[in-house]
């Protein structure tokens, strides 16, 4: 069987859990916070403010519990991919958090989408578009670009980095935030981690399977950043959490200054290589 995690799921998905079992419990903890903390955001019929708070915070914990399952199966690259759409989110709930006004723009900046939608409408074969959307005639299709267009004209479009300086999060984005658009973008640079060399340095195909590296690499910012939600949706709902949120923090904070005064190398040996090309 060629599956990526081997013949025995389970007994893969233990293996690479036992290499740092004390993340995962850590990281399981934070998601069952994070988790009973949603079933409090009680959203005031009419706020919208809380209303995008609460289904961005959503975003943010199930990108979270998806990141988990990757890093037990060990699909580093894909859990990098995933912690990129998580910091999204969490840019533009820490923007509506520190300025409310947002808001409105974020909705707003949904028109530039559907524009470019329609634009690339207009593109399609005519059979293929008629066969997908009848309904969508090359009249109705000119007149939604052009509405568009006209509505779009004075809202600027808000991409990640506005947001991310809005929630005084620039510095994730100008790092990490880069780092991980190079996994989800799948940049040259990013694939070579997947190449395996020869002891001449020559390509000898490719990994397949459960990737080396160790799962705190993912969870650690991955936990930090749950936390981070959690604390600015806390308090735009005016809830009480600081205590056990400090406790979280503070183990979150432990165990890497242990992941760094122990010198941890974040990638181990191991990992299956195939044979393709």
């Amino acid at each position: 069987m060629n599956r990526y995690l081997g013949v025995d799921s389970l007994r893969t998905i233990a293996q690479v859990r036992a290499r740092e079992p004390e993340w995962f419990a850590l990281a399981d903890d934070v998601g069952a916070y994070a988790g009973d903390l949603m079933h409090d955001l009680h959203v005031p019929r009419g706020d919208k403010r809380l209303l995008l708070a609460a289904l961005l915070y959503r975003r943010v914990t199930g990108a979270f519990e998806a990141l988990m399952v990757l890093a037990e199966r060990g699909m580093y690259t894909e859990g990098l991919a995933t912690r990129r759409a998580m910091l999204q989110a969490l840019f533009v709930l820490g923007a509506i958090c520190n300025q409310p006004t947002l808001v409105e723009d974020y909705i707003k900046n949904d028109e530039h989408r559907r524009r470019d939608i329609f634009k690339n409408i207009k593109k399609l074969n005519p059979k293929l578009r008629a066969a997908l959307a009848p309904e969508l005639t090359p009249e109705v299709v000119d007149q939604s670009v052009a509405e568009l267009e006209c509505s779009t004209k004075c809202v600027t479009h808000l991409g990640p980095g506005r947001y991310a300086q809005a929630a005084k999060l620039n510095d994730l984005y100008l790092t990490d935030y880069a780092f991980l658009s190079e996994a989800a973008h799948h940049v040259a640079k990013d694939l070579e981690r997947n190449i395996a060399l020869d002891a001449d340095g020559d390509v000898d195909g490719f990994y397949w399977g459960p990737e080396p590296d160790r799962p705190s690499t993912l969870l650690f910012p991955a936990t930090d950043h749950m936390l981070m939600a959690a604390h600015t949706v806390a308090t735009m709902f005016n809830l009480d959490r600081a205590p056990l949120l400090e406790q979280l923090r503070q183990r979150v904070e432990n165990m890497f200054k242990r992941l760094v005064s122990g010198c941890v190398d974040p990638r181990k040996s191991g990992g299956d290589e195939s044979g393709g090309t």
